[in-house]
């Protein structure tokens, strides 16, 4: 029981840290704007997505062992990605932001995670 509790703790930590890269790289204006007809900018930068994205996948590789299960490492990205939907949610082009963004946020994730996993299972010096 003691485990199942750590380990539920953990992901929650994690998932805070998550959340934190992002509110603290992406900040908290995500307006786009139209410069001319049928061109949108946002308020976030593709440099700023990337700088969260690398930040994401070294959270990923370094906390790996301590998500055990693919269930937990979902659940330690979530917070992350409502918020990411919360600040989308008032975007003239609808869910196709939030695809954009959330697409590659959960690649980026998801292959973190099985690195970290392949690095800690290769024997030392191979």
């Amino acid at each position: 029981m003691t485990e199942a509790r750590g380990t539920v703790g953990t992901t929650v930590g994690i998932a805070g840290v998550a959340w934190l890269i992002g509110a603290l790289v992406l900040g908290f204006r995500w307006s786009g704007r139209q410069s001319t007809d049928g061109v949108w900018h946002d308020d976030v930068s593709l440099t700023r997505w990337v700088v969260c994205w690398a930040l994401l996948a070294l959270l990923a590789v370094a906390t790996a062992p301590r998500l055990p299960r693919w269930s937990l490492r979902v659940c330690a990205l979530l917070p992350f990605t409502l918020w990411v939907v919360w600040e989308l949610r008032h975007g003239a082009l609808g869910p196709i932001p939030m695809v954009i963004y959330l697409v590659p946020t959960a690649f980026v994730w998801s292959v973190a995670l099985i690195s970290g996993d392949w690095m800690r299972r290769r024997p030392a010096g191979g």
